[in-house]
């Protein structure tokens, strides 16, 4: 089976920094691809110097440590844990760098990421076998040639926060929009995040070793004529906050119309829907993807 990088997108959600990240080791018998995206800070400030943000440069930085892993042939997630361990002792010494000291940076203002992780290896007759990891907000579909998409990872993003949804909504009522919006919500995502790796908090890709170790982990088959496409939440908006694609026609226009019509439709529906219409914390969010093609 021949595997081709059909087209990739990596947007930025604003004037800012892309905070997301993606790579691939290329192979028709063996290989992998994944989808990062980091957790924009809450600090006061950037900690890490030329990031060009915390969740920049932790984003990017693993992608290219993910980049160099030698794909493990069981259970990749003792290398994850081998990596963040790297990763943490780089930032360590970058805020030391930067006269800081890493034990005075709050628990909300500490860098992690989304990941998802997808690998191929050779299967069964002339299929190949599946495997993927992940931790927190990205998606994966796989379509196949004949028969429905199957979309990975999707519940994180229907178990969105409630309350915080509430309070987005509330704050929208109230006339609060843009950049106000996020200030006004600050609390409440700084306590969030400041649960992340924590005893009854939630898990992400973050500084914290232990966190492989809680990723999920699912399996398929991939048979010759499928497309797999990775999303990061920003650009799976498409599906979950405007409808404008079910899991299916998302991989069927991708193929057909290219990712960046995708970004060019996601960016309108994002001008046109109000916050009160679509309640997000960011009016536009960074939005990535990369189709791959089993032939």
């Amino acid at each position: 089976m021949t595997v081709r990088l059909v087209d990739s997108l990596s947007l930025p959600g604003g004037s800012g920094p892309n905070e997301d990240a993606w790579g691939w080791q290329a192979g028709d018998a063996a290989g992998a691809v994944w989808m990062i995206d980091g957790a924009t800070g809450l600090g006061e400030r950037e900690h890490v110097p030329d990031g060009p943000s915390d969740a920049a440069w932790y984003a990017h930085t693993l992608s290219h440590a993910l980049g160099g892993m030698t794909t493990p042939s069981a259970d990749p997630r003792p290398a994850f844990a081998g990596i963040v361990a790297d990763l943490a002792a780089q930032w360590r010494l970058a805020i030391q760098r930067d006269g800081g000291v890493p034990e005075n940076v709050p628990a909300y203002a500490l860098p992690s990421a989304a990941l998802l992780w997808c690998r191929w290896r050779q299967g069964t007759d002339k299929d190949l076998a599946l495997d993927l990891h992940w931790l927190g907000d990205c998606v994966a579909i796989l379509l196949p040639p004949v028969g429905p998409a199957t979309a990975f990872n999707r519940g994180a993003l229907e178990t969105a926060d409630g309350r915080l949804r509430a309070r987005i909504s509330a704050a929208t009522c109230a006339g609060v929009a843009g950049q106000d919006m996020l200030g006004t919500l600050m609390p409440d995502l700084r306590a969030r995040r400041a649960m992340a790796n924590q005893p009854g908090g939630y898990w992400v890709f973050g500084l914290s070793p232990q966190a492989p170790a809680h990723m999920a982990r699912a399996e398929a088959r991939i048979t010759p004529g499928s497309r797999l496409l990775l999303a990061s939440d920003g650009f799976y908006r498409l599906v979950d906050h405007f409808a404008l694609f079910d899991d299916r026609d998302l991989v069927e226009a991708a193929a057909t119309l290219g990712l960046a019509e995708l970004g060019q439709r996601l960016r309108a529906a994002e001008s046109a829907a109000s916050l009160a219409q679509v309640a997000r914390v960011k009016p536009h969010d960074d939005a990535s993807a990369v189709l791959l093609a089993f032939d």
